[in-house]
């Protein structure tokens, strides 16, 4: 059975949660880098973990505006 990932943004955070019961939060203020792919934007912890996040997956929101977020978070994408 396929795993299923929730992702939630915050002003705080990003919250990762999993079908299988685990949970994983990003503070911004971890995000050491972002990489832009066709399909995805993933964001580089300072502890070398990758968080993607599907473009098209948003159902709240747009990419765009999720980009605007990060950028007044100071964060470069």
């Amino acid at each position: 059975k396929p795993i299923e990932v929730t992702v939630s943004v915050t002003d705080t955070a990003i919250v990762m949660s999993q079908s299988t019961g685990s949970e994983y939060t990003l503070n911004f203020g971890e995000v050491k880098k972002t990489i832009c792919t066709k399909k995805f934007i993933c964001l580089w912890s300072k502890t070398n973990m990758l968080y993607p996040i599907k473009k098209d997956g948003f159902t709240a929101g747009s990419y765009e505006e999720f980009v605007s977020f990060l950028k007044n978070k100071g964060i470069k994408c």
